[in-house]
């Protein structure tokens, strides 16, 4: 990047961080299990530094508050929320970062609050998706024990093997392989503990078949890069045990089928777009017992790490774009939207 007017721009990478501890106590709540590795911040922080930028690294909203308050009036269009907080137990954990971003008119990367808080709800994007012809699993939202009186007439035959998540996390929390259940009863089982530390589950027919992953990389307005892989994990089920924050445990292999790649590619650009999504995103899809593809989820705040994520893994082997090329593509997009993006317009008329 040559233009020196982007040098003069302040990255502020504001991410929650894995603690690096057997401490019982600071690991006590499982969402920290979307947090990122120092080892990952570290490498990410040196990439955009090797950009030519300025980067400072914040970890909680003490310090958020403390720089912000400080921040000069005359910088602040110069400055770029870089929003990798995944927080946990709030719904609108991922929309924090972007919701202040616009209300005070600074650009920030990813998608706006709206979209952010959207893709947290499994439920509703797959509702999403069905209401514009993208095929999704047959499914039913649970939110208490009283909602699992409806299972039984809802699927009827439509299915008999289930699979039961939380509705509201990520990174496959409150999955394991027992999350398969093979009649009614093991349902309600599973239903029951897992209602004990979920507000919402998602109840779907269980896919056995091979599972995708798309990954979208937003380069101008209305453009975007794609790149798509299949995703095979160590054991029957993308578990919270394959999530790992040294390696990564799945392979990511090449899709051969030129068809079912442009199946995936098209069906997870038109969602994107359905969304208004910005910057980035991962779509996740997997095929029924008929080896039909049905979409899973969207994440509008993808893993970013260079060790252990897939969204970068999947750019690079489908589209052969090197981890720091991406990471300027993202910067670049960014300042950009921020130009021509209404959801600044309020914010920046103070300024």
């Amino acid at each position: 990047m040559k233009d020196p007017l982007y040098r003069q721009i302040d990255i502020w990478l504001i991410a929650d961080i894995f603690p690096n501890t057997t401490s019982t106590q600071i690991r006590s709540h499982p969402g920290m299990q979307e947090w990122e590795s120092q080892e990952s911040i570290d490498i990410l922080i040196q990439t955009i530094k090797s950009l030519g930028y300025s980067v400072d690294l914040i970890l909680n909203p003490k310090e958020f508050i403390k720089k912000f308050t400080l921040l000069e009036h005359t910088k602040k269009q110069n400055t770029i929320l870089w929003n990798l907080v995944e927080g946990y137990g709030s719904r609108n954990r991922e929309a924090y970062i972007p919701a202040i971003a616009e209300y005070f008119g600074v650009s920030c990367i990813g998608s706006d609050a709206h979209a952010n808080i959207l893709n947290i709800n499994k439920y509703l994007c797959t509702q999403i998706a069905k209401s514009i012809s993208i095929p999704i699993p047959i499914e039913i939202r649970i939110r208490c024990l009283e909602d699992l009186k409806k299972m039984e007439t809802f699927f009827d035959s439509k299915a008999d093997v289930f699979f039961v998540k939380p509705n509201l996390e990520g990174s496959s929390m409150g999955i394991f392989e027992n999350s398969i259940c093979y009649s009614v009863e093991e349902v309600k089982e599973r239903s029951i503990k897992l209602l004990d530390s979920y507000d919402e589950l998602l109840i779907q027919e269980y896919l056995p078949g091979d599972e995708f992953s798309v990954a979208l990389l937003q380069t101008t307005e209305e453009d975007w890069l794609l790149g798509s892989a299949q995703i095979i994990p160590p054991g029957k089920v993308y578990d919270s045990k394959t999530k790992s924050k040294s390696s990564m445990p799945e392979s990511v292999i090449k899709i051969s089928n030129q068809n079912i790649r442009n199946f995936l590619e098209n069906k997870s650009l038109k969602f994107v777009k359905e969304l208004r999504c910005e910057g980035y995103a991962r779509v996740d899809w997997k095929m029924d017992s008929l080896n039909q593809l049905k979409f899973l989820e969207i994440n509008t705040t993808p893993g970013l790490s260079k060790v252990y994520s897939l969204f970068p893994k999947i750019l690079e082997l489908s589209t052969h774009l090197e981890y720091t090329t991406m990471i300027q593509k993202i910067i670049e997009n960014a300042v950009g939207q921020f130009h021509i993006s209404n959801r600044y317009q309020y914010g920046k008329s103070f300024l």
